[in-house]
């Protein structure tokens, strides 16, 4: 006989003749209390644990004093709620993801991890399009070295918009771009390493647009987000919310004076925008003709990579949908535009 049993949340798989032990938790001190984790048992790390490979647990703590890491291109995935205690860490490097299941809700998590995103290299008057993956972070702490008003969001009616400082928190699923630091070179890019810190977003997340208007919206998540299943869902029905196509800015043209009696103005160019709808990808202009060297170069694989901005054309006020469904559960998370070519 086979018995499917309901351990909180999860769900696990007994066969006859089998001694029934506790399988709801297992504890990490050194060594596994209970053996590994897995998606059934709630995991909980009194100790570092180093992640080599991707990591399921029905629920996720981390205790006071406890720093984990999870490297670049493993995923954690956690059933349900994921909790940071006191003075514990949880750091997710660059291309690293956490992935939560679709029943989970906004507030379920509880303590602030740390999210990692490196840019490719930048020079000084390049934006890069930006979302958070956590609540309650503001731009300024995204890139401290930027002027004080290149830190901007899109408003559909009047377009380009300032928040002096950067001083505003970024919403979830709202898009903003950042201009690189004013330390960096005019003309030979550098790394620019973003570290959002803050409760990770989880669960359902809406944003209204203005229809007919062009809408600059963000994966609000700590993993990829799967380009086509949020295109689908959001222009499912009779009335779709969004023309079916994102459009990704690549940066591939640097800016240039335009106007010789204003110097200090930089025009860019809507060429350096890819794009990606349910027929396939489009790379940039520029990158069209680089194809031979670099074949990958701006063309969208239809993974949204965590902390991207990105601009949907909308059709009604209906919300733009993002849910926990639509999240990449394995690798995917490395495509971040900008991307290299400088």
């Amino acid at each position: 006989y086979q018995f499917l049993v309901k351990i909180g949340n999860c769900t696990s798989n007994l066969t006859n003749n089998v001694t029934i032990n506790d399988l709801s938790s297992t504890t990490y001190n050194g060594t596994w209390s209970n053996g590994l984790p897995d998606a059934t048992k709630n995991v909980t790390f009194a100790s570092a644990f180093p992640i080599t490979a991707d990591l399921n647990a029905c629920s996720c703590t981390i205790n006071s004093g406890v720093s984990m890491t999870v490297p670049s291109g493993r995923t954690l995935n956690i059933t349900n709620a994921l909790t940071v205690l006191g003075t514990g860490s949880l750091i997710f490097d660059n291309n690293a993801s956490l992935v939560q299941g679709s029943a989970t809700t906004v507030s379920s998590n509880v303590g602030n991890i740390t999210y990692k995103r490196n840019t490719v290299a930048v020079r000084r008057y390049d934006f890069t399009y930006w979302s958070s993956p956590v609540s309650g972070f503001t731009l300024h702490d995204l890139s401290p070295g930027t002027a004080a008003n290149m830190y901007q969001s899109y408003d559909p009616f009047s377009g380009w918009v300032s928040h002096m400082n950067g001083a505003a928190v970024m919403t979830p699923g709202i898009g903003y771009i950042v201009r690189a630091s004013e330390s960096n070179s005019l003309t030979v890019g550098s790394v620019h390493s973003a570290s959002f810190v803050g409760v990770p977003n989880n669960g359902d997340v809406n944003m209204k647009p203005i229809p007919a208007k062009w809408n600059l919206v963000g994966n609000p998540y700590p993993s990829a987000l799967d380009a086509t299943k949020f295109i689908q869902a959001n222009t499912a029905g009779p009335n779709p919310t969004i023309v079916g196509t994102v459009y990704f800015w690549t940066h591939n043209t640097a800016p240039a004076v335009t106007d010789p009696t204003k110097p200090n103005i930089y025009a860019y160019t809507s060429n350096d925008y890819a794009v990606f709808n349910l027929s396939g990808s489009v790379a940039t202009r520029e990158a069209i003709s680089d194809l031979t060297a670099n074949p990958t170069d701006n063309i969208p694989t239809g993974n949204i990579a965590s902390g991207q901005g990105f601009f949907v054309k909308a059709l009604t006020d209906t919300p733009i949908k993002f849910t926990n469904s639509m999240r990449v559960a394995t690798a995917g998370n490395s495509q971040f535009f900008k991307t290299d070519k400088t």
